[in-house]
């Protein structure tokens, strides 16, 4: 598949469709009855329904991070450009590799020996994002919103309603189940 091809199916269209469905219904419905609780429920549903045990915690804290930024834009086609840089960085990461590579199997040990090398390039990521947020919220002049997301302590009657249903509860339930048994095939 060509490069550009690729950029749209599984860069720019799972973002739009994606953000649509997760910051578009869910967040925007949930964040009625609490931000907070909208923020998380999005990003676990968004982790959830990825349907993949290796996805899933990644995705989990994307999803929160996407809902942040719908929150301190006001837009969500903040996020959608979000979420296609992450779809479009794997798209062009994955031309770039070779077949030599992609085929090596790595054992745990090697996976173990690797993981320091990853810690100061994600601490460094998670440093840049805070203040890319940050100066998303000033420039929209929503500072007060993501003070008052990061600092709340005093729950409102609204916030303290239950966000979780039994059938959600039940849904995120049956992925869960089906993911791991998809992860033990």
């Amino acid at each position: 598949m060509p490069m550009a091809v690729g950029l749209l199916v599984v860069g720019l269209l799972p973002a739009i469709c994606e953000e649509g469905v997760y910051r578009g219904i869910f967040y925007h419905e949930y964040r009625k009855v609490s931000i907070r609780k909208a923020i998380v429920v999005s990003g676990l549903l968004f982790g959830v329904l990825h349907m993949n045990i290796n996805q899933f915690a990644y995705a989990v804290l994307l999803g929160m991070v996407f809902a942040l930024v719908v929150e301190v834009t006001g837009s969500i086609i903040s996020s959608v450009i979000c979420h296609f840089i992450i779809n479009a960085t794997s798209v062009v990461a994955s031309y770039h590799i070779t077949q030599e590579v992609a085929s090596k199997q790595v054992n745990k040990a090697e996976l173990i020996s690797m993981l320091p090398a990853y810690v100061l390039p994600a601490l460094i990521g998670i440093a840049i994002s805070i203040v890319l947020i940050r100066l998303m919220a000033m420039s929209e002049g929503r500072t007060e919103q993501l003070e008052e997301i990061l600092n709340k302590t005093e729950r409102t009657e609204k916030e303290k309603q239950k966000i979780i249903t039994i059938p959600l509860a039940l849904t995120i339930l049956f992925c869960i189940i089906l993911m791991i048994q998809a992860e033990l095939m």
